[in-house]
């Protein structure tokens, strides 16, 4: 197949309603990859939305990559945003976090079902390489995935995951399309660009073109992995029912593969980081006995024949924990960025008030903030907070308020997010909002918590 018909049987399997209502948004960066992505979408008739996102890091040739940006987008006709980032770190975490912040609270406000970006199958390639050569496991060679949700109404796509980079630059010229290049892509002094550009073309050279075959590789481990985790978060929910802990005989009964996998399945439906020391520690903790600090809110806990997870409650009324003390001053007119928790919180003032109000476990909330002192603080939850619950005039413990209150999906909120004045909490993202900001008449904002995506990779 030609690129074009590669691009809309990608679109069909991503959104099969791509001719219809759905609306994407395309994170356009004026690169090769991303302008074949815009054209091609334009080109099949999807609702469309640029977004081009400069950080100012490369003087004039960003404010050039902007124009261009600009300029492509009246020639097509299509809309863009253009967002202006200037994030006090230039690490390549901090500012991939802050894009794809930025593109998910445009999508939300342009009302996009997708976030497009251009990703190759040269960047697949690209990315399990890198994989293998900083340690990763068979779930880390799956590389990038085709499609992730990031909120319960957006999913970042990329749809030329399965097309060549030589392929693009064909089709741009068919198409007698420009585009810019980012000149700090040519340097290999980034561990990125080495594998680009040193590394694969020795690879190729001495033992052929090593992207298909790393391909085949992606795909039949990736069909295990399917299988397996499927097989271990049966066994895992099967292990764990009833009183949430395990018996050792059930556990180590099984496969070292299995054992592991079950672990991490049990890890990650309690919302603890799964890392492969902490599953060889829990595994050595089956069995020696004892128990582990995991984080600061939860232990492993091996006794009487069993293996369990406890909420760590007394780590933060004793206002212990690693990152305890992060807090984030929120921005009443923007976006904030809280990585410690891997979460942006978006807030949109002068909200008028909707016919119906968020429940009170979603993950975002309509609020009167007219009579609250400033500034208000993102952190993690601590000792001595307080929350005035809906429809009640006194306040009463955090903990005690999150002993009784769940999130949505069941789970014990932990050491949740919090949205707070000092002590006093305003709003438990998923869980609560204070009775100290109740809409009584108009609100005054609204917030909407949303993750961080995770990808590695840097939009193309």
């Amino acid at each position: 197949m030609n690129f074009t018909d590669q691009f809309a049987d990608a679109v069909r399997r991503l959104d099969p309603l791509s001719s219809g209502d759905s609306r994407w948004l395309i994170a356009f960066s004026g690169g090769p990859d991303s302008a074949a992505l815009l054209v091609a979408a334009v080109g099949l008739g999807i609702k469309v939305v640029a977004a081009h996102i400069n950080h100012h890091l490369r003087g004039d040739e960003s404010e050039a990559d902007e124009e261009f940006c600009r300029s492509l987008c009246q020639k097509l006709q299509v809309p863009i945003i253009v967002d202006h980032l200037n994030p006090s770190a230039s690490d390549e975490n901090s500012l991939r976090d802050s894009r794809y912040a930025a593109l998910i609270s445009t999508a939300q406000r342009q009302l996009c079902s997708f976030i497009a970006t251009g990703h190759t199958l040269d960047d697949q390639c690209e990315t399990i390489l890198f994989r293998i050569f900083r340690g990763t496991s068979p779930t880390g060679l799956k590389g990038i995935p085709a499609c992730r949700a990031v909120t319960p109404s957006i999913s970042i796509v990329r749809p030329l995951l399965n097309i060549r980079r030589t392929e693009i630059l064909d089709y741009l010229r068919l198409q007698n399309c420009a585009y810019r290049l980012d000149s700090s892509n040519f340097s290999s002094a980034y561990t990125r660009n080495f594998i680009r550009n040193e590394l694969i073309p020795m690879i190729n050279e001495r033992f052929g073109d090593i992207t298909p075959r790393l391909e085949t590789l992606r795909l039949l481990l990736t069909d295990d992995e399917y299988v397996l985790d499927e097989l271990s978060e049966t066994r895992a929910a099967a292990m764990f029912a009833g009183a949430g802990n395990c018996p050792l005989t059930a556990l180590l009964g099984e496969p070292i593969a299995l054992q592991r996998r079950v672990v991490a399945s049990a890890l990650r439906s309690r919302g603890i980081e799964v890392t492969s020391d902490r599953v060889c520690k829990i595994l050595e903790l089956a069995g020696q006995g004892g128990t582990l600090n995991l984080s600061e809110d939860w232990q492993a806990v091996v006794q009487h024949g069993r293996v369990g997870f406890v909420e760590n409650e007394s780590s933060v009324d004793a206002g212990t924990g690693t990152d305890s003390a992060f807090e984030s001053e929120l921005n009443l007119q923007g976006l904030t960025l809280v990585p410690e928790l891997g979460v942006a919180i978006r807030t949109v003032a002068a909200f008028q008030a909707p016919e119906e109000f968020p429940l009170a476990t979603a993950d975002e909330v309509v609020v009167d903030l007219s009579c609250i002192s400033q500034p208000l603080i993102a952190r993690r939850r601590r000792a001595g907070d307080t929350i005035v619950p809906f429809g009640m005039a006194e306040p009463v413990r955090l903990k005690r308020y999150l002993q009784t209150h769940r999130k949505a999906d069941g789970r014990h909120a932990g050491h949740p997010l919090v949205i707070a004045q000092g002590t006093d909490v305003l709003w438990v993202p998923g869980v609560g909002v204070s009775n100290k900001v109740r809409v009584g008449g108009q609100p005054t904002h609204k917030l909407s918590v949303f993750p961080l995506a995770t990808d590695e990779f840097p939009i193309a």
